[in-house]
C-alpha cells in the first residue's frame, strides 16, 4: 500500500463520517475526521481566548461534564487541523449562527432533560443545544456553505468553550485522532500508516 491508496480511504472516510453533508452512515464516528470549526474560532482557556494557532496540547478550556451536569474546567490533549473541509452554518430562533463542519459534535437537550451528543448533520428545526450550563438555543435551521480551513480540539471532557462572532458557546470536541496510532508511530503523517489502520476499521 503507498501514498495512491490514500484517495479512495478518503473516499471512504467521507462516507462513513458525516463529513460529507449527504454521508451514508452519519453515525459511525469514524476517527480521524474533521469534526471541526473555522479558523476564526477562539477557544477560551485559563490564558484567555486564543486563536487556533495558540492554543496547544496541556492548556485548559471550560468543557461540560455530562455526568455531573455542570462547565468545569478540563485538560486540551491535542489540537487538530484540516485543509478544506465542508461547512454548515447552524442558525438558531434566538438569532445565534455557528459555523462548522457537517460531522461537527453540538450538545443536544432532549424532551426528559437529558443531555448527549448530536452531529451538525443531524439537526433538525426545533431541536435544543445547550450552548452554556444553564442556556439552550432552538435550532431553526442547517445551512450549507462553502469550504473552508477548520481546526478542534480534543479534550477529556469532550466539550470546549468557544467564541464566534462575540458569540460565546459550549461546544462538543474531535474524537481523537490518535485512536489511528494503533497502525503506527507515523498515523499522523504517513498515508501507508492511516491506509493500513483504514483497513482494519473496514473489517
Amino acid at each position: 500500500w503507498g501514498a495512491s491508496q490514500f484517495g479512495p480511504l478518503k473516499a471512504l472516510w467521507q462516507n462513513e463520517s458525516g463529513w460529507r453533508w449527504n454521508a451514508e452512515n452519519t453515525s459511525s464516528g469514524a476517527y480521524g475526521i474533521p469534526q471541526c470549526v473555522d479558523l476564526e474560532t477562539r477557544i477560551l482557556t485559563q490564558r484567555g481566548w486564543l486563536r487556533h494557532d495558540e492554543v496547544a496540547a496541556g492548556d485548559e478550556t471550560i468543557g461540560y461534564d455530562l455526568v455531573a451536569r455542570r462547565s468545569q474546567w478540563t485538560r486540551i490533549s491535542d489540537v487538530h487541523h484540516y485543509a478544506q473541509a465542508d461547512m454548515v452554518m447552524i442558525e438558531t430562533a434566538e438569532g445565534a449562527r455557528f459555523r462548522c463542519t457537517p460531522g461537527h459534535r453540538w450538545l443536544l437537550v432532549t424532551e426528559s432533560g437529558e443531555t448527549g451528543f448530536v452531529t451538525a448533520d443531524q439537526l433538525r428545526p426545533s431541536m435544543r443545544l445547550r450552548i452554556s450550563e444553564t442556556v439552550v438555543a432552538h435550532v431553526s435551521a442547517v445551512q450549507i456553505r462553502e469550504q473552508a480551513d477548520v481546526w478542534c480540539v480534543t479534550t477529556d471532557l469532550g466539550t470546549w468553550t468557544a467564541e464566534q462572532d462575540e458569540q460565546v458557546f459550549l461546544t462538543g470536541n474531535s474524537l481523537p485522532g490518535s485512536k489511528m496510532a494503533s497502525a503506527g508511530k507515523d498515523w499522523r503523517t504517513n498515508p501507508a500508516t492511516q491506509i493500513k489502520w483504514g483497513l482494519g476499521y473496514i473489517k
